[in-house]
C-alpha cells in the first residue's frame, strides 16, 4: 500500500453535540501515526461553537476549524445556493406530519418514511452533508472525510485514509477500521 506521507487528511464533522465531536476528535489523534496531519473542518451550532472555542479545541498535529451552521448558510446563500430547509415547502411539509407528499417528488422518487420528518433527520446539520462540494471553505480541497460523531476509530487512522485515498473507496468494512457509538 502507498504510504501518504506529507499529505494532510482534511476530516468533515457535522454536529451540534459538543462531548461526541470532542471525542471522535481526540480518538482519531490517538489512532494517527506520528506525522499524520489530521485538519478538522467542524460545522456546528452557534451554542456549540462557543463551547469549542471556550474548551480551545486544538489539533496536536493539524488544525481545527470551527464554523458555525449560520455563517456556513450564509456563504451557500452568496454563492446562490439556497439549501433545502431554507425553503419555504420544506419547512411546510416538515410542519405537516399527517399531510400530502410534497410536490417535488415524482415518480421516480424513493417512498417517503414516516422517520423522514424526525427532527434528526430533518435538522440543517444532518442535511449539510449534501452540500458539502458548495461549501466556500472547503473548496480549495480536493476530498474530504466526512466523519459522523458518533465515531470512534479503533485501529491505525492511516490504513483507513491509506485505503481511501488511494483507491477512492467510498465505504469500507467499519467493523475493521471504526467502531460506532449508539
Amino acid at each position: 500500500m502507498t504510504r501518504l506521507a506529507g499529505q494532510p487528511v482534511h476530516l468533515v464533522l457535522l454536529s451540534d453535540r459538543f462531548e461526541a465531536l470532542s471525542a471522535t476528535i481526540r480518538s482519531a489523534h490517538a489512532s494517527a501515526d506520528a506525522g499524520t496531519e489530521l485538519h478538522w473542518h467542524v460545522f456546528t451550532s452557534e451554542g456549540t461553537v462557543d463551547a469549542a472555542k471556550a474548551a480551545n479545541l486544538r489539533s496536536s498535529e493539524g488544525t481545527i476549524t470551527v464554523a458555525s451552521l449560520n455563517e456556513t448558510v450564509a456563504s451557500l446563500t452568496r454563492r446562490g445556493v439556497e439549501p433545502v430547509w431554507e425553503w419555504p415547502e420544506w419547512q411546510t411539509w416538515l410542519a405537516d406530519a399527517g399531510g400530502a407528499p410534497s410536490r417535488w417528488r415524482t415518480d421516480a422518487s424513493l417512498r417517503e418514511f414516516p422517520s423522514s420528518r424526525d427532527p434528526k433527520h430533518a435538522h440543517p446539520l444532518n442535511l449539510l452533508r449534501l452540500y458539502l462540494a458548495e461549501v466556500p471553505v472547503l473548496h480549495h480541497l480536493d476530498r474530504v472525510l466526512l466523519i459522523d460523531d458518533d465515531v470512534l476509530f479503533q485501529v491505525r487512522l492511516a490504513s483507513l485514509t491509506q485505503d481511501l485515498l488511494t483507491r477512492d473507496l467510498l465505504t469500507r468494512d467499519t467493523d475493521t477500521t471504526v467502531s460506532a457509538l449508539h
